[in-house]
């Protein structure tokens, strides 16, 4: 599988945004960017599947139980919208008022430029929060706002349906992720740029590629090893989106819908992987 090396470029656009800031007088959205910058910079970064969706649906009591896997976690992928085409959800723990929570902070790729801009606002989850839904039994959940200082200054006035349209994919691919890897049979590999390239970009003035966690989805036996195994040219099996099961002996357990090519010895494919039992 291939890095999508996002947080590489929205770095360096995000940094010419900023300068761009500094000429209009938004000290605010200044320092709030360069904020979003250095957790980007500082974070454990995923990739995840094209809209960030890993399951059919994401079940209510995950949701509840969610918390970041590392305090400064960002998620990477692919989006399908009419403005956008890139996303980094950009997260951090963070506490507000008496709550324990993560700030979630949305980094896109302008579809017809090809640029990176900076977030409107962000968003605050409060972790613990009570199972619910909606009644048509969509899982609900409360956010708070975070205007990015003077950049759009509406963004406190937009309501709870907007923040929720506005952020859909984002907090779709975090709180999917958090579920996966609730999953006893869910592990994760990294993946490091290659060393002759970081020095090339290096003697060249260019910012560095980052390392990435891929998940990788083993057998729902507890007893069945998910550890890494086999190299990046053995065959691969290409895993479609699964659902999540409670299995009376192993616990939560990542099911795949459908396997393409199940014989292979080993498999990951460009999202996330799928490990045969050893």
């Amino acid at each position: 599988m291939q890095a999508l090396n996002y947080s590489t470029q929205a770095i360096g656009g995000l940094h010419q945004w900023i300068e761009e800031a500094k000429k209009k007088g938004w000290k605010r959205s200044v320092d709030i960017t360069a904020t979003i910058c250095a957790i980007i910079d500082n974070s454990h970064k995923f990739i995840l599947p094209k809209n960030g969706s890993l399951f059919e649906k994401t079940p209510g009591s995950f949701i509840a139980r969610a918390r970041l896997p590392f305090p400064d976690t960002t998620i990477e992928f692919a989006i399908d919208t009419e403005h956008w085409d890139a996303t980094i959800v950009a997260c951090v723990d963070a506490v507000a008022g008496d709550h324990l929570g993560t700030e979630i902070w949305s980094v896109n790729r302008q579809r017809h430029s090809g640029r990176w801009l900076p977030p409107i606002g962000g968003v605050f989850y409060r972790y613990g929060q009570p199972e619910a839904y909606d009644p048509d039994g969509v899982p609900t959940y409360e956010l708070a706002k975070i205007p990015n200082g003077e950049y759009f200054e509406d963004f406190a006035t937009l309501s709870a349906a907007d923040l929720g349209d506005l952020y859909h994919f984002q907090l779709r691919a975090l709180f999917q992720l958090c579920a996966a890897l609730q999953c006893r049979n869910v592990s994760t590999e990294r993946l490091d740029p290659p060393v002759k390239l970081q020095a090339k970009r290096a003697k060249e003035g260019k910012l560095p590629l980052f390392s990435y966690h891929i998940l990788t989805v083993g057998n729902a036996n507890p007893s069945t090893h998910t550890g890494a195994t086999g190299s990046h040219s053995s065959p691969r099996t290409h895993l479609r989106r699964g659902h999540i099961r409670n299995h009376p002996t192993a616990g939560f357990v990542w099911v795949q819908s459908c396997v393409v090519n199940p014989g292979a010895k080993g498999s990951v494919n460009k999202d996330y992987a799928v490990r045969a039992s050893l």
